[in-house]
């Protein structure tokens, strides 16, 4: 599913990437399989 969201906040406007990121950000930290991971998708959302 995060691989999804993550497509999302790729494809979406500027009005909507703040909201996309916020919660991409907190399901990041409560579902992360592992610490690396968890760095993994924040550096992701990061760079978007």
């Amino acid at each position: 599913m995060m691989k999804e969201l993550l497509n999302v906040l790729d494809d979406c406007g500027s009005d909507l990437k703040a909201d996309c990121t916020s919660g991409i950000f907190l399901a990041a930290e409560k579902y992360a399989p592992s610490k690396r991971w968890h760095i993994d998708t924040i550096m992701r959302v990061l760079t978007t």
